[in-house]
């Protein structure tokens, strides 16, 4: 369904939902729900887009990667030339809206910019006979796993033997838990020189990469005739530098320039790994120094964003877009009081078999095979129990007598794993942790299989 829905997701809507219909027979046939469970809450439980969202979301993907492709794509010099004649027309509903229109409207409804256009390069600035391993080194002398005190004193050794003489520079990035933004640090201590900054970015590695591009820059503004190496911790921003790594020219392609700038002016840089946390004291000040500026309040767009973090940008926000939705759609639903949006995954790694996965998935949307639930649809003639009550999912479980005996055990089991003889917390409603999750459907399987319940469920 994806192969092509760039093109065909400007279809009207009767014929796109079409595709919907493949999509929640698919759902039903994972699940193993009945026919009549409504379609969006099984998309709450089994943590699936609804097509309408997956097209928008690849749409903004397919436009982005267009938009930093490099100037000898054809599609590139189309939307670059005649973005503002596009754009300049009134499109309205009765006219067929072009591709670029229906991204440029996807961008703008989730507050993304569009229309910035910025080619990456496809080769590196660098010459193949460029001497790549003068300049990086990711070999230390000791295992980054060994105790601190050895780092430290084989990193004092390299730096007597190999970096006698050099300015020394520590770079370093920080990701916070909140993950709302990254920041970049950069420490001269012969100098007592320290500098940081606040990136509208999510991604660690380009924290560390913006890092050593701020530092070349320094060193080919203000040094000459001179030897430097710079330290990070970051295996992984060396790696890239190395192979020029594909999705991330835009930072590593500014390195390897000012890298071949350096080696014309005669400056000998040198990239060095260090262990990361292992007790380097210049290495644990910058660490200190960059998560000192979250606290900052301006933040720096870099001109310089990978476009893997755009698509995660994107894919964060698309999924954020379609829960508030469907909380909207569910205030006024009364189906499914008990769903949770990563049951299915819990299910798949606690309970072997199919059936028990669909007996409990359809206890939590509500549609099965109870007497409340058949008389709804005109398959019973009355909604009540033998026992006199409605028979629905809240009653068999907690009430009915024709189940005691089970019940009986499933509430001494819930006890010692210390979770109230409640339906929320049974079901898993109630933000159970994955390992109490298992645990919890493991006994809910024992009762629905002891009780005869999973033959008629």
């Amino acid at each position: 369904m994806d192969y092509g829905d760039i093109v065909y997701g400007s279809a009207s809507k009767t014929l796109l939902s079409r595709w919907d219909v493949i999509q929640s027979t698919a759902l039903r046939l994972i699940s193993g729900a009945f026919r009549s469970s409504p379609i969006l809450l099984l998309h709450c439980e089994v943590n699936c887009l609804p097509l309408s969202y997956w097209r928008q979301l690849r749409l903004m993907v397919w436009y982005t990667k267009i938009c930093n492709s490099s100037l000898d794509h054809p599609l590139f010099q189309c939307l670059s030339h005649d973005y503002a004649a596009i754009h300049s027309k009134n499109w309205t509903a009765g006219r067929q809206v072009p591709t670029v229109i229906r991204a440029s409207y996807a961008l703008s409804s989730l507050h993304f910019p569009c229309g910035s256009f910025s080619p990456l390069p496809d080769i590196s600035p660098l010459p193949p006979w460029f001497p790549m391993s003068e300049y990086l080194s990711s070999d230390f002398p000791v295992a980054a796993k060994q105790e601190g005190h050895l780092v430290v004193s084989s990193f004092n050794k390299l730096c007597d033997e190999e970096y006698n003489g050099y300015v020394h520079i520590y770079t370093d990035g920080s990701l916070p838990e909140s993950q709302s933004s990254c920041t970049a640090a950069m420490s001269i201590p012969t100098l007592e020189f320290h500098a940081a900054w606040k990136i509208s970015s999510v991604n660690i590695v380009t924290a560390e990469l913006i890092g050593l591009m701020k530092a070349l820059r320094f060193v080919l503004e203000f040094f000459y005739n001179s030897k430097v190496v710079i330290f990070t911790d970051s295996k992984v921003s060396l790696d890239l530098i190395r192979c020029y790594a594909v999705g991330f020219q835009s930072l590593v392609d500014p390195i390897c320039c000012s890298l071949k700038s350096l080696k014309e002016k005669n400056i000998v840089v040198k990239l060095q790994w260090v262990p990361s946390h292992s007790g380097v004291p210049r290495n644990e000040l910058v660490d200190s120094i960059a998560k000192g500026a979250h606290s900052f309040v301006n933040i720096v767009n870099p001109v310089h964003i990978p476009v893997s973090e755009h698509i995660t940008a994107y894919r964060r926000a698309v999924w954020e877009k379609w829960r508030l939705d469907r909380e909207v759609e569910l205030q006024f639903s009364q189906l499914g009081p008990y769903r949770r949006s990563n049951l299915l995954t819990a299910l798949t790694t606690s309970l072997a078999s199919r059936k028990l996965k669909s007996a409990i998935l359809r206890l939590c949307v509500g549609h099965l095979r109870l007497k409340a639930h058949l008389h709804r649809l005109s398959l019973e003639d009355s909604p009540f129990c033998s026992c006199g009550e409605i028979e629905d999912v809240r009653h068999i479980i907690l009430h009915c007598p024709r189940y005691f005996t089970s019940r009986v055990f499933l509430r001494h089991s819930l006890f010692w794993i210390g979770v109230p003889f409640q339906l929320d917390r049974i079901l898993g409603a109630d933000s159970e942790t994955p390992h109490v999750l298992k645990k919890i459907y493991h006994h809910l399987a024992v009762f629905l299989k002891s009780s005869g319940l999973l033959k008629t469920l």
